[in-house]
């Protein structure tokens, strides 16, 4: 038999399969997070499969490509996204913050954030209508803040929650880059709409990448109904 080297790409845009250069049967199952948008380039790369074409040489160059990607990549795809939303007095921020320590609980490094807008309770503090709180980052952009924290500090982040969600015009791009890039938790909380149940904010465009989505509800103030 003739020596035969067989090139595959290695597209991550799509799920992708390794065949055996002289078989048809499938040696490798790759399945990758899908999101709509991704403003990072993804890399290419290249796996070779020369003689002798065992079944044990293809898995091992396989799984030293993915290797190789995931370090270059910082374990795209490994972080989620899980969204807390509703109207107001519906509890979102004390949901948020329940979580927050949850992860706390369990070992997790974890930053809070919420927009700079919000002043009602405390600058610095996510606060909750019955005055529970927890300190936080008030910024009036959310892409700025891994300079603002400290890149290194940043890089040892597991959890980030984000309050007050609504008012972040780059809400999705940071989500984007939070879960599918750096491989963190994001927790968001913030209204998807205003007191005329019409569309409010950024928190419905990261609905569609959402790991998660919690829909709270709150009694009207007026006609006592949920």
């Amino acid at each position: 038999m003739s020596n035969i080297s067989k090139t595959l790409t290695f597209d991550k845009s799509s799920p992708t399969i390794l065949f055996h250069s002289s078989t048809s049967a499938s040696l490798l199952y790759i399945h990758h997070r899908q999101t709509i948008h991704h403003p990072y380039p993804k890399p290419q790369a290249t796996l070779i499969l020369s003689p002798p074409h065992s079944l044990a040489m293809a898995t091992l160059k396989a799984s030293v490509l993915l290797s190789d990607i995931s370090k270059d990549e910082g374990h795209l795809g490994s972080g989620a996204i899980h969204v807390i939303t509703g109207p107001m007095f519906s509890g979102k921020s004390t949901s948020l913050l329940r979580r927050i320590k949850t992860e706390i609980s369990v070992g997790r490094s974890v930053a809070m954030v919420k927009s700079s807008k919000d002043t009602r309770y405390a600058k610095d503090s996510v606060v909750t209508h019955d005055g529970i709180g927890f300190p936080c980052w008030a910024l009036p952009d959310l892409m700025s803040f891994p300079e603002r924290f400290g890149q290194d500090a940043y890089d040892k982040l597991d959890v980030i929650g984000i309050d007050e969600a609504q008012f972040f015009g780059d809400l999705y791009e940071f989500c984007c880059k939070v879960a599918d890039v750096d491989g963190k938790t994001v927790i968001v909380a913030g209204l998807d709409g205003d007191y005329l149940r019409r569309r409010f904010g950024a928190i419905l465009d990261i609905i569609p990448i959402a790991d998660s989505v919690t829909k709270l509800t709150a009694r009207c103030e007026v006609c006592g109904q949920k």
